[in-house]
């Protein structure tokens, strides 16, 4: 892939864009991790069912930050120059809010 962008771009532009892209990646990874980490703790608490990991909100907002937020921010920094996008659409922004919002959730179910 850094062949492709070194046809318009020069070499330690494209080496920083990669290891910009790493690690956010790493970034990402361990917020989508603690969410897990979250959904795996109401599960063994009996604060929500695993049968059905999809039907409880707690596992919908594990799926928002997987499936749409992480990856939204992934995609904004892979493609670069799109700074705004990763920050506030479906980016660093809901995937931060989502985990604060499973965790007060968390909280509440154990109560």
């Amino acid at each position: 892939m850094e062949g492709v962008c070194q046809s318009c771009h020069a070499i330690p532009w494209v080496r920083g864009h990669f290891e910009k892209l790493e690690n956010t990646t790493a970034e990402v990874d361990k917020m989508v991790l603690a969410a897990t980490q979250l959904l795996q703790r109401a599960w063994e608490e009996g604060l929500a069912d695993s049968e059905n990991p999809f039907d409880e909100e707690i596992e919908q907002l594990w799926v928002k930050q997987w499936l749409f937020y992480a990856n939204s921010v992934r995609y904004a920094s892979a493609m670069s120059g799109a700074p705004d996008y990763a920050a506030f659409k479906n980016g660093w922004w809901e995937l931060t809010a989502n985990l604060e919002e499973m965790e007060g959730l968390l909280r509440e179910l154990g109560k």
